[in-house]
């Protein structure tokens, strides 16, 4: 059954729940699932110590665990929820160095809620989210992650649309301009430059920019139609660039 973050119904957590108790021990499965954040976080703990000798075990229980994960997410204290990050990462480097891929389902599961809450309200949680989706490469094809990652554009959350572009902007940098394939991106940054808050304007011209150091003037071909404002900010960025590529 498809798992959809924001919408985890009573039926949903209980598979869950379910889940945990059937392949974690009575100790472990009761922490996780206790209402108590102090407990969930030592479950956490355990979790996370376990990683180094049963990374195999772990490996197998992939979806269950980022169910488990996606759901703190949605209604865990800032404390649980750096500790979710916490664990996530480490397993992620552990899966890393088993050369192992998330399937579409396990990504399905996760990558969805990774992107709504990197615009987290706490500062300390949007930087760790943040390092958490560029390790995310490691195990899930980078082309693939931007199509959720260019989702993020459409969240309500604004701070989620700033970090959506600036992780866009990363990714373009670091993979070229090849990683954009099909997707309209460029089009949906260029729209980005008309929204009233500033922070996200400027983000949107910086991915911008990040592009056109790949594709130099031909990037106009991929902006859509421009307000006489739009092409003016956007040439003066590009100029801008242009001089800093020189």
């Amino acid at each position: 059954r498809k798992f959809k973050f924001e919408e985890s119904k009573p039926e949903q957590i209980q598979e869950i729940e379910v889940d945990i108790m059937k392949y974690f021990r009575e100790d472990l499965y009761r922490r996780l699932l206790s209402l108590d954040s102090k407990m969930q976080v030592d479950g956490l703990e355990i979790l996370r110590k376990a990683i180094p000798l049963h990374i195999k075990e772990m490996a197998e229980l992939v979806d269950v665990l980022l169910r488990w994960c996606a759901l703190r997410f949605l209604v865990s204290n800032t404390t649980c929820l750096l500790k979710v990050i916490e664990f996530l990462t480490e397993l992620v480097e552990a899966l890393k160095n088993e050369v192992y891929t998330f399937t579409e389902y396990e990504a399905a599961i996760f990558f969805p809620c990774l992107v709504e809450k990197s615009g987290h309200y706490i500062a300390k949680v949007r930087e760790k989210m943040r390092e958490l989706a560029k390790l995310m490469c490691c195990i899930y094809p980078a082309s693939k992650l931007f199509v959720y990652i260019l989702e993020g554009l459409r969240s309500r959350n604004n701070r989620t649309r700033v970090e959506s572009v600036d992780h866009i902007a990363f990714m373009i940098e670091r993979y070229g301009i090849e990683i954009v394939g099909p997707t309209k991106a460029l089009q949906s940054l260029t729209a980005l430059t008309l929204e009233r808050d500033a922070e996200l304007r400027k983000a949107a011209l910086q991915a911008l920019a990040a592009a056109y150091k790949f594709l130099g003037e031909d990037i106009w071909r991929y902006t859509g139609r421009l307000s006489d404002t739009q092409r003016s900010m956007l040439d003066d960025k590009f100029k801008w660039k242009a001089r800093e590529m020189d």
